[in-house]
């Protein structure tokens, strides 16, 4: 017998019958090993980022420095955004004075002379 002829005596039906009843019978048990599997995979890639780094000093120097520029960076801007904060607040704080009350009647009569 040929592959061709061998293709043509499966029988579709029952050949997915049986994988699909496989299927109902052990998919717990492929999800849990795909689960495990899938964790112990992401623990091992913290593992390795946390533990295992392989920079060596000048890659690391670097990193610090670039991190320091930043730091300064937003320092500076830290401080721009407190002087704008104490100049409102000193604003607020003014002596609000109003110059035309119309509630006391010695102003207006004062204007009208």
């Amino acid at each position: 017998m040929n592959i061709s002829e061998q293709i043509k005596k499966i029988d579709l039906k029952k050949a997915f019958s049986k994988v699909f009843s496989m299927w109902m019978k052990y998919n717990n048990f492929i999800f849990v090993i795909f689960f495990v599997s899938l964790s112990a995979y992401g623990i091992f890639l913290m593992y390795q980022s946390l533990y295992n780094s392989n920079w060596d000093e000048n890659q690391k120097n670097s990193y610090i420095a670039s991190q320091q520029k930043n730091v300064q960076f937003k320092e500076d801007k830290f401080l721009e955004v407190v002087g704008e904060m104490k100049r409102r607040y000193e604003e607020y704080n003014k002596e609000y004075r109003i110059n035309n009350d119309i509630f006391v009647h010695d102003q207006i009569d004062a204007e009208k002379k």
